[in-house]
């Protein structure tokens, strides 16, 4: 059995949940709570809550859990970290898209990396998206609002969620059997 959705997911808001998501699990739990999720990015929960795994912004992702795995390992500081993120920004081969989303990224994890909360953190991040796809202080706003209302995301209540969030973004949802009537 498998989902399609009949519209392009915000990969925006996508990148912005899933941080806010190990961020918020960092604050309230500790770095070693994702330790297994940043080792694991496509089977963990937390990164797949929103939209599934983005396997199209995989490198983005890569990005943001080296990051967060230098972060587990201590002693890292943001001017550190900035020249970090530098060094692997330019060895890395990115689209249009996937570097805004890099940006997006890179300026949530240094907001953290300065202490920020996870809400002020991917707020950052929003400043990094491109005018023409960034989402209102609001539309984020009330989409954190949204993810935070619902209980830790765990691979029992993943496929809900996921339902949850396309339909709250308009998009048609078809189930799809395989050959094998699944």
């Amino acid at each position: 059995m498998k989902l399609i959705f009949s519209r392009k997911v915000n990969v925006y808001l996508q990148l912005l949940g899933a941080l806010y998501l190990i961020l918020r699990k960092i604050r309230l739990n500790g770095l070693m709570a994702v330790e297994d999720d940043v080792d694991n990015l496509k089977e963990s929960a937390l990164f797949n809550a929103i939209a599934g795994y983005d396997k199209a912004n995989e490198v983005v992702y890569t990005f943001a859990c080296d990051v967060l795995r230098l972060i587990i390992c201590g002693n890292t500081n943001a001017a550190e970290m900035q020249c970090y993120m530098e060094a692997y920004r330019k060895t890395t081969t990115l689209t249009d898209e996937q570097a805004a989303l890099f940006e997006c990224a890179r300026l949530s994890l240094i907001a953290t990396l300065n202490g920020n909360a996870p809400s002020i953190a991917i707020e950052h991040g929003r400043q990094g998206i491109p005018a023409k796809d960034k989402p209102t202080f609001r539309e984020l706003e009330d989409f954190i609002q949204s993810v935070k209302k619902e209980p830790e995301p765990t691979a029992e209540n993943i496929e809900s969620r996921l339902k949850d969030f396309y339909k709250s973004i308009g998009a048609e949802l078809r189930l799809v059997l395989n050959d094998n009537g699944e």
